[in-house]
Formats: structure tokens, sequence, C-alpha cells
């Protein structure tokens, strides 16, 4: 990074000096643009809390578990299944925060 003090005759009205930065471009590193989609569990109050509890048992309730005799198939889609359950729960109760970057 450079940086240069310009002429300041062609300032009106400013006893400041004008500086023109030059930046290199070489070593930049590209960063794609992201969201993120997290929920403000602080904010929840114990009523919201105890509905959501109530909501994860409703949702979760009559499926088989998995035991020792399961396959990899299995395991995954049974995370994928509480990945979703906890998602609608938290959607229905906790206030939704973005981050983008």
């Amino acid at each position: 990074m450079r940086y240069t003090t310009l002429d300041t005759r062609h300032v009106p009205g400013s006893n400041h000096e004008v500086i023109q930065w030059e930046l290199s471009v070489t070593n930049q590193v590209v960063v794609s643009h992201f969201q993120v989609w997290e929920w403000n569990l602080a904010a929840m109050s114990k009523e919201d809390e105890e509905v959501a509890k109530n909501l994860w048992k409703e949702l979760e309730g009559g499926r088989a578990l998995l035991d020792e005799e399961c396959t990899q198939d299995e395991v995954e889609r049974e995370a994928e299944r509480c990945q979703e359950l906890l998602r609608k729960v938290l959607d229905a109760k906790s206030k939704k925060i973005t981050i983008c970057g």
C-alpha cells in the first residue's frame, strides 16, 4: 500500500492535505458472500422454551430409535430428520438472526 500527498491548490476552502492511496490487488484474498442463520435463544422466554420443548416432543414422538445394527444410510437420514425438526421448533418459537458477509 502506498500513498501520495496531492497538490492542495485545487481544494477550495480547506487547509487539509489530500492523500491518494494506491492499493495492491495482487495479495488480496477473494471471499465469496455468505449468509448464516441462527436463532436468538437468549431472548426466548421461559414460556417459549416450554412450548418449544413440547413441540419437539410432539414432532419427534413415535419414531424408531437407532440401534447398533443400523446402517450408515439410516444414521444419515436420522441426522437430517433431527436437524429439520430442530429447525421447525426454533423457527416456531425463537427469533431468527441473519448474518451476511
